[in-house]
């Protein structure tokens, strides 16, 4: 302690009040202490001992209030390294957590990928995906978004998808919706550029001129779809005959430039009915959910097994021949033919309608930013053996997952979309502290989220 001019009373003074007060805050800032400064000069013969006698006296405290941290998860490669001389005391106390950390602990439900890789090792390489933000950038390079989908009865799930794409850190999102949803999706966003051109046979006398309307309209989407890296097709199509037969049109000029695509909700149903316009589109993405994998699955005439899931989803994808299909449940599973992923992080456990199109619009996101580097991106996905395909699904799914277990333990079961979409900032800083070799990239807890990022969310937002 006289070598590293630290008055040793310093020490002792903390150790005393640790082991006198059952005070978790205390004694996880002495371990914090403690491990700075063995980062400097790995000695003080003594500390084991006297950790141990801490942690035997605070054990049953520190697991009421969710603080023994697994070391085997939750240690970063530095501070096993700094903390090497109390291995022993280690594996009693946990990982240190400093209580002014922004970096938490994730659940995860330990879920494996390809040739046995990690949540941790599949989150550090999808953070490589997520664009530096530098001042040498441009409008437009993070990803420029096109959502198809927004009728008169739905306008919240193709705002949430849309809106969800700005919020992860695309550029620009476009909605393309009918104009009896035009007026409402603007409402909620000055951020989103609504385009009021599909067409609505609600009202019309004659409906017998379908193709011919659809025509009209899809010649006015098709001007706007070059300029897009990523669509997003279904959240909010509604069954309008109109609408469907325009958005044929569009998925076969999007099919026939190969253009990366997320299909959702109405899109999967519009396509279950045109499934050659999906087989061999490697660059299209599905998100169904429960349900519409059950569809998806009986159009394919693929039987589902509950004992073996895992099989169906490889079946289903097999006969698709091209699509990664992202199979949300309780675990998160992807597959693109070659490599089944699972994405197993803690979401929410409240089920809030507007959650899979959040999803949708994050995964665009991932997509974009794969076009804009392949270099980049298969250099990433190839750390863990899979395509980037799967693995901007892969942290896609993660995000999403990460802000719902944010929001959820904010809000419990008053939470909503809304609150998700709020806490996604904070869950791609949380993913994007992977990229630094020290694996930072706990995400916040509701605690951290509350007091920051919500907080300051509402005062920017709503001026409370």
């Amino acid at each position: 302690l006289s070598y590293l001019c630290i008055p040793p009373t310093c020490l002792v003074k903390r150790l005393a009040a640790a082991v006198a007060h059952p005070d978790p805050d205390l004694l996880v800032g002495t371990w914090h202490f403690l491990s700075q400064m063995l980062a400097c000069q790995r000695r003080l013969a003594s500390t084991p001992s006297l950790l141990q006698a801490i942690a035997t006296k605070q054990a049953h405290h520190l697991q009421r209030v969710n603080l023994l941290v697994s070391t085997s998860a939750s240690l970063s490669r530095r501070q096993l390294f700094q903390t090497a001389p109390l291995a022993g005391t280690a594996g009693r106390v946990g990982g240190w957590l400093h209580k002014s950390s922004q970096h938490r602990p994730f659940k995860s439900r330990g879920q494996l990928g390809p040739m046995g890789a990690s949540e941790e090792q599949l989150l550090k390489a999808a953070s490589r995906l997520i664009p530096p933000l530098t001042a040498n950038r441009y409008k437009g390079q993070a990803g420029k978004i096109g959502t198809v989908g927004g009728c008169r009865e739905y306008t919240g799930a193709p705002y949430f998808a849309s809106i969800s794409a700005l919020k992860v850190g695309a550029d620009l999102s476009h909605v393309f919706c009918t104009e009896g949803a035009a007026t409402v999706i603007k409402s909620y966003s000055p951020e989103l550029i609504v385009h009021p051109y599909l067409p609505d046979s609600q009202g019309k006398a004659d409906s017998s001129n379908e193709q011919s309307v659809a025509g009209e309209a899809f010649e006015a989407i098709n001007r706007w779809l070059p300029r897009f890296d990523v669509l997003v097709i279904g959240p909010g199509l509604g069954r309008d005959p109109w609408v469907h037969a325009t958005v044929v049109k569009v998925v076969e000029a999007l099919r026939a430039e190969n253009k990366p695509v997320v299909i959702d909700a109405d899109g999967l149903h519009i396509l279950k009915e045109n499934l050659h316009l999906l087989k061999g589109w490697t660059n299209a993405t599905l998100t169904p959910n429960r349900a519409e994998f059950q569809r998806l699955a009986d159009t394919l005439s693929v039987p589902l097994d509950s004992d073996d899931p895992g099989a169906c989803l490889d079946q289903v994808v097999r006969m698709l021949e091209g699509p990664v299909v992202v199979q949300k449940g309780s675990a998160d599973s992807i597959s693109d033919g070659t490599a089944t992923i699972a994405c197993g992080l803690q979401g929410s456990l409240r089920r809030a309608g507007g959650q899979g199109d959040v999803l949708s619009g994050t995964l665009a996101a991932f997509r974009a930013w794969v076009e804009a580097d392949p270099a980049l991106a298969h250099a990433a996905a190839d750390q863990v053996d899979i395509s980037p395909r799967v693995l901007a699904a892969y942290g896609a799914c993660a995000i999403s997952r990460i802000a719902a277990q944010v929001a959820f333990k904010s809000k419990g079961r008053s939470m909503v979309a809304g609150d998700v979409i709020a806490a996604l900032g904070a869950a791609v800083e949380a993913v994007e502290g992977a990229q630094d070799g020290t694996l930072q990239f706990r995400p916040w807890s509701a605690e951290d989220v509350e007091r920051v990022t919500y907080k300051r969310f509402l005062q920017m937002e709503y001026g409370c």
